[in-house]
């Protein structure tokens, strides 16, 4: 008695295949969340998966000689949706179309974007037990007590109180740590800057960044590995976050970020472009800093800019006044869901 069926990436791309096989009038909503992640599988499969090869075309399952689940959920689901509205439209293009851009524009009335949201509940500094000390945005004081506290966790200076730079991410080329580690080899020498940086990923860009941390042992902090701990203690602690990404389908880390009025720096792409408005420091709207060219030079010189904010501490405190008032909860985007169910239906 299932009216629709919400389907999540890859893994769950040949179910609309399926329903339409065996004739089960079942409406499907098939979310993308990154398209670089494709299920792409040699034609042998078919058989074993049962499946007519008479799907097996270029206006079908087939993609570039394979069975492609993604390109199957996008071909037969009744819509698809992704995690920001900027990120739906990037995907139309050839930058970001992942080689699908031709079938997404096919199908692009039925596409949508609907951004992501977080749990209040679990992100929320004024009740958050993994951190060294709660704050609310009416006593935003109390935030610099967990910037000490990590400090002394990892041996930081910062009784000048220079501004702490944080990062929990992957780290990958997707997520900017290239262009990082070229901006941080130049601030390092020049900047009173700290920066804390929590994730794992390749290889190469993991032995830049502790190559970083041990030309400015005083200045940078290098993590390999996770821990949820202190992934909260790093947002809570940090006056900046970063976000440099290449692209971003949604990304969460700015949105965390915002609650706990830690300012993002992120690139204008995707669910960043969506939830990040670049501080004007004439008008003083925003709630972060941005930038559009990819480069360590855009970024570098948008860390500088927010160090122009930092030192002005009436300025700064009410930059995080305004993140932190900043919603972002699932309550938003599940409206926008149940919107689109009952277009659906229709």
């Amino acid at each position: 008695n299932l009216d629709i069926l919400h389907l999540n990436d890859w893994q769950t791309g040949l179910i609309p295949l399926f329903l339409k096989e065996n004739d089960m009038r079942i409406k499907t909503l098939f979310t993308i969340h990154n398209l670089a992640y494709q299920g792409n599988f040699q034609k042998g499969i078919l058989e074993l998966l049962q499946i007519d090869e008479k799907y097996f075309n270029i206006d079908g399952i087939e993609f570039y000689n394979n069975l492609s689940f993604l390109k199957t959920g996008i071909v037969y689901s009744d819509f698809i949706s992704t995690v920001s509205p900027t990120y739906a439209k990037e995907i139309l293009t050839e930058e970001f179309g992942e080689r699908l851009d031709g079938i997404l524009k096919a199908r692009k009335d039925k596409l949508v974007g609907i951004l992501n949201g977080i749990d209040y509940k679990i992100w929320n500094p004024e009740k958050d037990k993994n951190i060294y000390k709660n704050y609310s945005i009416e006593s935003l004081d109390l935030k610099k007590e967990n910037k000490f506290y990590l400090g002394q966790k990892l041996v930081l200076d910062f009784h000048q109180d220079p501004p702490l730079f944080g990062m929990v991410s992957r780290l990958a080329t997707q997520k900017g740590v290239d262009i990082l580690v070229e901006a941080l080899k130049d601030l390092s020498k020049k900047e009173e800057i700290r920066v804390v940086i929590l994730g794992t990923g390749e290889k190469n860009l993991e032995e830049g960044l502790k190559a970083l941390e041990e030309e400015y042992k005083s200045k940078i902090r290098v993590i390999i590995g996770f821990d949820e701990p202190l992934s909260h203690n790093i947002y809570a602690a940090s006056d900046f976050f970063l976000m440099p990404s290449k692209y971003e389908p949604c990304g969460l880390g700015q949105i965390i970020s915002l609650k706990y009025g830690t300012i993002p720096v992120v690139k204008e792409t995707g669910g960043l472009k969506d939830t990040i408005d670049n501080f004007n420091d004439y008008t003083q709207c925003g709630n972060g800093f941005s930038f559009d060219e990819y480069s360590s030079e855009a970024l570098a010189n948008t860390i500088k800019r927010a160090f122009k904010v930092y030192n002005d501490r009436t300025k700064f405190y009410n930059l995080r006044k305004v993140a932190m008032n900043c919603d972002f909860s699932w309550e938003n985007s599940g409206k926008k869901y149940l919107e689109l169910f009952k277009k659906m239906m229709r």
